[in-house]
């Protein structure tokens, strides 16, 4: 909003729905994007879970240092977000966000698993099932019609640092300049970005400037990423 379109010193971009609309999205985007793009969830790509998804560019790199995987996509992406209830009682919320990031736990070292005994579970829990199972402890209050704010529940570290909004404020959406496009942004943005960021308009101290992505993720827009690893494989970096 400040500055209609990228932030200078920013380098991420990302798209939100709800719930429901995201899973709709999913369904359709499995089936109809293609090369040179691709979708990428934790069931169509499971080198590394993510509990959301990604559109990615086939023909470019932005190489996730954390995963050395070769055989995971690390083109260049835009992520995409469900957004769930924020239940209001503290202690149950912790509860969820618990059984959340043990969902995660299991799901993202399924592949190579540390302890003995979940070698064991390994071989009758399948792994679609720890993905469900994370997507049904996300959205478990979604239903509430007495609990009105929303937020990334795949986030919980967030959500208790105050990352959520009233749900009224993203129901609907406006048309708002983003570099030489439009996109449709929720209705209620003024409100979400105060809460968030406070006087949104104001430029943050120099220091505070940034990229999200600094030293996580290496970018390389003319590369494709398995040549890029293959390069990286070849200077022994």
């Amino acid at each position: 909003m400040r500055h209609e379109g990228f932030i200078p010193w920013d380098d991420d971009f990302d798209i939100g729905f709800l719930r429901e609309d995201y899973m709709k999205f999913c369904k359709v985007a499995a089936e109809e994007i293609k090369n040179p793009f691709y979708f990428q969830n934790a069931l169509t790509d499971k080198q590394f879970f993510i509990g959301y998804a990604r559109i990615r560019h086939i023909n470019s790199t932005a190489w996730i240092i954390e995963n050395s995987s070769p055989e995971y996509n690390n083109g260049i992406f835009v992520d995409i977000y469900p957004f769930d209830v924020v239940i209001h009682n503290v202690f149950i919320r912790k509860i969820q966000m618990n059984m959340i990031n043990a969902a995660i736990w299991a799901a993202a070292n399924y592949n190579n698993p540390p302890i003995y005994c979940w070698k064991f579970l390994k071989k009758i829990v399948p792994y679609g099932f720890i993905v469900k199972l994370h997507e049904k402890l996300c959205c478990m209050f979604n239903k509430c019609f007495f609990e009105q704010n929303i937020g990334l529940m795949y986030r919980p570290e967030e959500i208790e640092e105050g990352y959520w909004f009233h749900k009224r404020d993203v129901e609907k959406t406006v048309k708002l300049r983003f570099e030489n496009i439009e996109f449709a942004a929720p209705k209620g943005y003024e409100n979400i970005l105060k809460n968030v960021y406070g006087n949104y308009m104001k430029l943050p101290p120099k220091g505070k400037r940034g990229m999200w992505h600094e030293n996580q993720i290496v970018f390389d827009p003319d590369i494709p990423y398995k040549e890029f690893y293959k390069l990286m494989f070849l200077r022994g970096d």
